[in-house]
């Protein structure tokens, strides 16, 4: 299995094409480590690189009465 750092934005689209061919991926097998592992990787990178701020407390209690169809 050969892995690459995902250094770049084109790093990234490559990871998440391998995740997205991985999605039924059996755990415990060489495709399942796979997945497993491209998942850490681009999550990291989503970490560095798209930090999102908590909202609000009334943002967030108003997006959940959206989401329950509250008027």
């Amino acid at each position: 299995m050969h892995i690459e750092p995902i250094r770049t934005p084109v790093d990234y689209d490559a990871a998440v094409s391998g995740i997205e061919q991985l999605m039924d991926a059996v755990a415990d097998t060489p495709a399942g480590d796979r997945l497993w592992i491209l998942s850490i990787l681009v999550q990291a990178y989503e970490d560095d690189h798209w930090q999102m701020e908590p909202p609000a407390p009334r943002d967030a209690i108003l997006f959940r009465e959206e989401q329950q169809g509250f008027p």
